[in-house]
């Protein structure tokens, strides 16, 4: 435990530390015939075991699409409040008591930064959100919730770091085994001038890696979009400063982030 403490506080901490989140990684026990198309399709994952009996119409209605509907368990997508359908998280329900959500084995790792419930102390996802929706209709806890990553079973960890409005630096240790490296960029404007613009950009190390571009005349606009990271734009054994630039920051809040999945040594 004491070496796990120190070495959040080693990766994360710098004079203008950011928001993170380190979360081990815990393959669910599902035994269920049904689950092997976690095995091919599923991504990063949260879950919870009931350990009893769901009862499935309950849940039903929580699902914006079922692909699957037996009875003994459903697959579909589940909406992420205040976010486009192309955010919806997918989601296994079965009567015997798992509940597990996913994103897709193609999507980036950093698509689960939920930017919208983020209070500048931790990173939510967008996984717990839906994970909690499900949960709360059949009565669960979420406070066991465990992750888990399909594509990557010997990863250990993931962990998250992020900002708003500002800048914040990244230390990764050496002697680890990375999996996937992911960022993301947000941006929430509010109140802007009519026919005006603003921009944010993303930059690792000052150097810029991606663009979003606000037009109006819309007073208030949310933006996100994410992506993979290279091993060498976030290489380990030194510190890179990770910045959110905005042209407009009286009306326009910014985010960035980095996502990493990644096994111990």
């Amino acid at each position: 435990m004491v070496l796990s403490i120190l070495l959040i506080a080693y990766v994360w901490t710098r004079s203008n530390p950011s928001a993170n989140y380190t979360l081990p990684l815990q393959a669910p026990a599902v035994k269920a015939q049904s689950s092997s198309f976690l095995e091919r399709e599923a991504g990063i994952s949260a879950y919870v075991n009931a350990n009893r009996a769901i009862n499935l119409t309950q849940v039903k209605d929580v699902f914006r699409t079922l692909e699957v509907q037996t009875s003994d368990y459903l697959i579909g997508s589940v909406p992420v409040s205040n976010y486009d359908e192309t955010e919806d998280v997918h989601a296994y329900v079965h009567k015997n008591g798992w509940i597990l959500v996913y994103y897709l084995a193609n999507d980036p790792l950093s698509k689960i930064i939920d930017w919208r419930a983020y209070n500048t102390t931790a990173i939510p996802t967008k996984l717990e959100q839906a994970l909690g929706t499900l949960a709360s209709r059949v009565g669960v806890g979420t406070t066991n919730v465990a992750f888990y990553d399909f594509r990557f079973p010997t990863a250990t960890h993931l962990m998250l770091a992020g900002k708003s409005n500002d800048s914040f630096q990244v230390k990764l240790p050496d002697g680890f085994e990375y999996y996937q490296m992911g960022w993301s960029l947000a941006q929430d404007a509010k109140n802007v001038p009519c026919c005006s613009g603003s921009e944010v950009i993303y930059q690792i190390d000052g150097s810029k890696l991606q663009l979003l571009i606000i037009s109006y005349p819309e007073s208030t606009v949310w933006q996100s979009i994410y992506g993979n990271l290279t091993g060498s734009q976030l290489s380990a054994g030194t510190y890179h400063t990770i910045t959110a630039q905005t042209s407009d920051a009286k009306s326009t809040t910014s985010f960035a982030g980095v996502a990493v999945i990644y096994k111990e040594q």
